[in-house]
């Protein structure tokens, strides 16, 4: 139990989660507590209704790699003239080149977007498709960039979904500052 604590609460967990599934006697049943406590979305479901959506989140989370895997399910699921990328990272050396490649390699149009007129243009000139994913770039959740990104984006999409890229590895405070930093 001891050892279980521990781990834990070195993994960055809540001490009273940690109690709660380090008291269920077993680690099958602490494991079974846990999975009832974490719900899920069928991504499927989500990217179904369409729209615009704007991965965003701290530097080299994977978003870009996400954007990817997620276009490539979208353009097999609607069709490849349904989707559509959206680059706004402006600041990474070769990041459209990595947001190009995997458009290339899918068959889906990629656009990219170098301030707030060019983002609403841009965004315009492929609306017509179900469903856009937007490439943001990777700042450290107190940067000022950040703050400023995400307020364009708001001001030109009011029906923009953001969907909130993480690290699983990271530990708990720094994930919560990530949230808190991103509602």
């Amino acid at each position: 139990r001891n050892r279980l604590m521990h781990r834990l609460l070195s993994a960055g967990r809540s001490s009273k989660l940690c109690e709660e599934l380090a008291g269920e006697g077993s680690s099958k049943q602490g494991e079974s507590l846990l999975a009832s406590r974490v719900s899920t979305l069928e991504a499927r479901d989500f990217f179904d209704v369409g729209g615009v959506y704007a991965f965003i989140g701290p530097t080299g989370v994977g978003k870009t790699t996400a954007i990817a895997k997620i276009a490539a399910r979208c353009a097999l699921r609607f069709g490849r003239d349904q989707v559509a990328l959206v680059a706004m990272d402006s600041f990474r050396i070769g990041a459209h080149d990595q947001l190009k490649a995997y458009a290339e390699i899918i068959g889906v149009p990629v656009v990219i977007a170098q301030d707030n007129a060019d983002l609403e243009q841009k965004i315009r000139s492929v609306s017509g498709r179900k469903v856009l994913l937007v490439d943001t770039a990777g700042v450290n959740q107190r940067d000022i960039q950040m703050l400023e990104q995400l307020q364009r984006l708001d001001q030109c999409m009011k029906a923009l979904r953001r969907i909130l890229v993480m690290s699983g590895t990271s530990n708990l405070l720094t994930l919560e500052d990530v949230i808190l930093m991103h509602e």
